[in-house]
């Protein structure tokens, strides 16, 4: 039995009462059944096997789509965009250049649209091999599967403030000081002064921190990236499918940040250490709402 088979075993087991899974493993080789028992998934119900292709065309952010469409005749451009929520729509219709009104497409054709969409898309047509995200293994880092582009870009920002906390500690200068925490809002400061409390045990470079500590535009574009550096080793060691999700749900400018600094094993006294902050930012930001 191949690992995928044996994942999505385990997930129909659990949708039945214990007796019923019991009599349908009893007819199966023992390595088979320890195979199938080993899998942990995240998975309530059936759900995911009827995931519709519209609902993992809205998962993945607007941006990714628009090289993919640009390379489409026009007319198809046009009636693609209307698959989208109208957000998505809007923001498509100004980077394709495309007219403020659509055509209205028939529910009929929708469905050849998402097919055309899907075949001529590579980071779809790689989807095509990876389980829905209900079916990847249960890890300390699940809950960003969930995640909106919204909510990854300010956990990015929240663990850039461990960059900026490691600068902090080394700068005497307190109008320097001053000018940094004008910068950050008040909840930022709060979660800043919680991490110069803690021992920072990822080395940081402080040098370029301190060299943009005057200049808050810039300072803020270089946390920013740092905290998509720290995001990314904390995803390190997840699999290439958890990764596909996580990226796909930013931009895809950060998105191929993410993935470039991403390691497919984990980081020995760095991944463990990153999750950490990871869910330590995420309280915090749930505390502060």
């Amino acid at each position: 039995m191949t690992p995928k088979s044996a994942l999505y075993f385990k997930a129909l087991l659990s949708t039945f009462h214990p007796s019923v899974g019991e009599s349908l493993l009893k007819h199966l080789p023992q390595e088979e059944v320890k195979q199938i028992l080993s899998q942990r998934v995240n998975a309530a119900g059936i759900s995911w096997a009827l995931q519709r292709p519209v609902e993992l065309l809205e998962s993945v952010h607007y941006s990714w789509y628009v090289k993919p469409i640009s390379k489409m005749p026009c007319f198809l451009q046009k009636a693609i965009a209307t698959m989208f929520p109208s957000a998505s729509t809007n923001a498509l219709k100004k980077l394709l250049k495309l007219p403020a009104v659509l055509p209205k497409i028939p529910p009929l054709f929708k469905g050849f649209l998402l097919s055309y969409l899907f075949e001529h898309t590579d980071f779809l047509s790689i989807e095509k091999q990876i389980n829905p995200k209900q079916l990847i293994p249960l890890s300390a880092l699940t809950f960003l599967l969930d995640f909106s582009k919204e909510e990854m870009v300010h956990l990015i920002d929240y663990l850039s403030l461990y960059d900026l906390a490691d600068a902090v500690r080394h700068i005497i200068d307190k109008s320097r000081l001053q000018g940094i925490y004008k910068m950050l809002s008040e909840k930022e400061v709060a979660f800043l002064r919680l991490a110069v409390q803690e021992k920072e045990k990822i080395a940081a470079d402080r040098s370029i921190i301190a060299k943009w500590a005057d200049d808050p535009k810039k300072l803020r574009l270089i946390l920013h990236r740092r905290g998509m550096f720290r995001l990314s080793k904390a995803l390190s060691g997840q699999s290439r499918e958890f990764l596909w999700y996580v990226i796909h749900a930013l931009d895809i400018g950060r998105g191929e940040v993410v993935e470039a600094e991403y390691e497919d094993k984990e980081i020995p006294n760095v991944t463990a250490p990153l999750i950490l902050q990871v869910k330590s930012a995420l309280e915090f930001i749930k505390k502060s709402r």
